[in-house]
């Protein structure tokens, strides 16, 4: 069996990744045609259009020599590709040298030279070098010249290691029953579908993991039944879409279990009920969990998603006991604790116990900058009801002053607003140095190697060797002088995570000022309109506001389009698969998964989920936010249950803490793009409108960890 896999990093991207910049000269214009034929698979042309080239481009010598490589070795000629990829291997410091030997060995198989190429795989493996490749082809290639024995244990291994790849499957039909029982068990051996249930959840492909586990026979040995019936809770657990069948999986293996793994069971069984909204037995659970692991860490945690739970079903006289009792003992729980008392007290109309609940939550939470913000706006609403007008609208201005586009800025000047008081919004003027490129920096050798890729097409892949060398290059210009040209060579290059990036960490300091000089370079570079001939062209014919869109961009990824989230969500702004195949289907447009790693689509998709968000939701775009995060259900429950309360209490009242403060981020994003790009702060509501019901895909996006759930609980999984 002859298997070629296309390298995990041949060049970061097919061409529509990044812009296009014009070509310039005789060689990049080659390289240019090269390179498309190659994307469009006329490996022939792409192998006569490079022949030679690397000679008369000394510069990305290394580029066209791996990509006239491949293009030899995909049009039938992996002898010559061998030939290639050998003195790519010798360009130690091109960033394709370590996956060169790999693509040696993977042409002297079609050469028919398998046992070589098998030797070759094995020196690499154990090397344990295996950057931009994939090994797993690499260990197939090895079983299949492998003696018997040692050929079934290796199809075996990647059967039970390796089981989201393509060729486990095959891997499995040729491995055979296992002859020592040491070795990997075979794959309908219950310990191997056991094994291969972990790998999967590890890998984040619950589904198939779930599948593999409920495929074990009910009778088992005691030992394994447990550990399936733990393993297929927690899947079902992660899955957020059975939350009963989970509780009771996790319940009933708890007792058989020991120490922290009974608590740990325990704790997510009483969790699953509360996600089944069965809130009576979640807490029940948490109480027995208290009582019989009250050593245990989870058992501290019990007791917060106790007082959390009451509070959230708007109990807020039965919420304080076990709150309070957090704040008498050290534990991670203690500030969200004393949170949750100060609004448990504004709610009851106790506005004094509400400021002091106040002050030990900022005490608590020491010198982070979006509690000091929360802290400072929710001061002056608690003033205020108890009737100190002045001193209210003093916390306000000062917030507006230091913060003003922040969220809780955005409410305080709307509080200001409501009480008749002319608010101004001015950002102090920036003394960010950001002097431009001069004519050393603009004829740096990595700058040049790096606009000689972008000219031919390869954008993207300048960008990445901007990166590798960005050091370098820092070393010999200064930070000053590199930063505005890193800053623009991204830019032109579609390398906007980036320079999201450096503008984040380096340009802090002009991000705090107004946008405009040396400073507006980089809130643009933090705030770009990134794709944005896709993001109008899709945004305008779906009807979502450009701006936002960028926002969720912003949020979601930070401009990366290869990212991919726990719930499998992928691309730009994070479309789930199911969701993508529903629209195109609409549309009756073919669609693959992986396809949501193309910006086009993934904006194309995005936008028009976005674009029906906003009108279920009537252009509120903080419930929109919510919405594409959480869900259309989970927001309209919310607004039905507290939407005719405020702004500022209906978004504490977000029941999924993920949700809630992706609805507060997106919309200070959102407020940043508008005044960098319109000039205007935005105009924030304090009142929420009734909306209808809004579009549904036929399997909502699952819901996001909620507030019970704090992030000590995320990593302890």
């Amino acid at each position: 069996m002859t298997v070629l896999a296309l390298p995990l990093a041949l060049f970061c991207a097919a061409p529509v990744i990044a812009p296009r910049v014009a070509a310039q000269g005789q060689e990049v214009r080659e390289l240019d045609r090269g390179q498309q034929a190659f994307w469009a698979g006329q490996y022939e042309r792409a192998a006569r259009t490079l022949a030679g080239l690397e000679r008369r481009m000394p510069r990305v010598r290394d580029h066209v020599l791996y990509l006239a490589a491949e293009s030899e070795l995909y049009a039938g000629r992996p002898a010559r590709a061998r030939e290639l990829f050998s003195e790519v291997a010798a360009e130690r410091e091109s960033r394709f040298a370590p996956q060169a030997p790999w693509r040696v060995a993977d042409c002297l198989w079609p050469e028919g030279r398998e046992d070589e190429a098998a030797a070759a795989y094995r020196r690499l493996l154990a090397a344990s070098v295996r950057a931009g490749v994939d090994p797993v082809v690499a260990r197939f290639h090895v079983a299949e010249q492998a003696p018997a024995v040692e050929a079934g244990k290796l199809f075996r291994q990647i059967h039970v290691d390796s089981p989201a790849h393509p060729l486990a499957v095959e891997a499995s039909r040729l491995a055979g029953p296992a002859d020592d029982p040491s070795e990997a068990p075979a794959p309908g051996d219950p310990r191997a579908r056991l094994r291969r249930a972990a790998m999967l959840l590890e890998r984040r492909h619950v589904d198939d993991a779930i599948r593999e586990l409920e495929a074990l026979p009910r009778e088992l040995p005691p030992e394994l039944a447990v550990e399936r019936d733990l393993a297929l809770g927690m899947a079902k657990f992660r899955t957020r879409h059975d939350y009963p069948q989970a509780a009771e999986l996790l319940l009933s293996v708890a007792p058989k279990l020991t120490e922290d793994r009974a608590a740990s069971a325990a704790f997510h069984g009483a969790r699953a009920l509360a996600r089944a909204n069965r809130t009576d037995e979640s807490i029940a659970a948490n109480r027995r969990l208290v009582e019989a692991y009250s050593g245990s860490r989870w058992a501290t945690e019990a007791q917060f998603v106790i007082g959390w739970l009451e509070f959230n079903r708007g109990h807020y006289r039965e919420c304080q006991p076990e709150l309070h009792a957090l704040l008498s003992r050290r534990n991670p729980f203690a500030d969200d604790a004393s949170w949750y008392l100060a609004l448990a007290h504004h709610f009851l109309g106790e506005p004094t116990e509400a400021l002091a609940a106040l002050d030990e939550f900022a005490r608590l939470a020491g010198n982070d900058a979006d509690a000091a913000r929360r802290v400072a706006y929710w001061r002056g609403r608690f003033l205020l009801a108890a009737g100190k007008k002045v001193e209210a609208r003093a916390a306000w201005r000062d917030l507006v002053r230091r913060q003003p586009l922040s969220y809780y800025g955005l409410l305080a000047t709307a509080r200001l607003r409501q009480l008749g008081e002319t608010v101004r919004v001015s950002l102090p003027k920036s003394t960010f140095p950001l002097p431009p490129p001069n004519a050393r920096a603009l004829h740096d050798p990595l700058v040049v190697r790096a606009d000689e890729l972008a000219s031919a097409g390869l954008a993207a892949d300048a960008g990445i060797e901007l990166q590798r060398g960005e050091d370098a290059l820092e070393g010999r210009l200064g930070r000053e002088r590199a930063l505005p040209l890193l800053l623009d060579r991204y830019r032109r290059y579609g390398s906007y995570r980036r320079a999201f990036q450096l503008a984040e960490t380096r340009g802090a300091l002009a991000l705090q000022a107004a946008p405009v000089g040396p400073a507006r370079a980089v809130w643009e570079a933090a705030h770009p309109r990134a794709f944005q001939p896709l993001v109008e062209r899709y945004g305008q014919r779906a009807k979502a506001p450009p701006l936002f869109v960028w926002s969720i961009m912003q949020k979601e990824t930070e401009f990366g389009p290869y990212r991919t989230s726990p719930a499998d969500a992928r691309g730009l702004l994070q479309v789930l698969p199911e969701l993508g195949a529903e629209l195109s289907g609409r549309h009756k447009v073919a669609f693959y998964p992986d396809e949501l790693y193309r910006p086009d689509v993934n904006i194309r998709l995005g936008t028009e989920r976005m674009g029906a968000l906003a009108r279920a939701f009537r252009g509120q775009l903080f419930l929109v936010a919510g919405a594409y995060n959480g869900g259309v259900d989970a927001v309209g429950r919310w607004v039905e249950q507290h939407g005719r309360r405020p702004l500022d209490e209906f978004m504490e009242l977000v029941g999924f803490r993920e949700s809630r403060e992706y609805m507060k981020r997106v919309t200070a994003i959102y407020a940043h793009y508008v005044y960098l790009y319109t000039g205007k702060v935005l105009d924030l509501p304090l009142g929420i409108k009734r909306i209808t019901a809004g579009p549904r895909p036929r399997r909502e996006p699952p819901p996001p960890p909620t507030d019970e759930e704090p992030s000590a609980l995320d990593r302890s999984n």
